[in-house]
């Protein structure tokens, strides 16, 4: 039974290679998931980065991101990929969702009972009450 397609986010660390070797790297991920009739949503740019601790005998990577839509029976091939590409250092594929932010709805606020409008005359009446005339 074949699922639709839902959107995922990778986010990677890449080995510092050279910029054709890092588009390249790219543009394999980019090509299978057109090749599984996914699609590539947007990405982000490439940004150098000293990592907080030595991965192996890495000490900067280059950090990446991008959406794309793919069927779930497809994810685990392309994660197989991953781990067999030796530019990756790190990498994490998660359920993005659609539109942002989850709304939740707006909290209910209690109205104050409504209250009469005072007569010009009332107001009159207690003023000469509490002034004593």
């Amino acid at each position: 039974m074949q699922q639709e397609p839902k959107l995922y986010e990778i986010s990677y660390v890449l080995k510092i290679d050279s910029d054709e070797g890092l588009t390249g790297t790219l543009e394999q991920i980019r090509k299978y998931i057109e090749e599984k009739s996914g699609r590539s949503l947007e990405e982000s740019r490439l940004s150098k980065r000293r990592l907080a601790y030595p991965v192996g005998k890495n000490y900067e990577g280059v950090f990446g991101s991008m959406k794309f839509f793919l069927k779930p029976e497809d994810l685990s091939e392309l994660e197989s990929r991953l781990k067999r590409d030796q530019k990756f250092i790190r990498y994490m594929i998660t359920i993005a969702k659609a539109y942002g932010f989850e709304t939740k709805g707006h909290p209910k606020i209690k109205r104050a009972p409504e209250t009469k409008a005072a007569d010009v005359q009332e107001i009159d009446k207690k003023l000469e009450e509490i002034l004593g005339e």
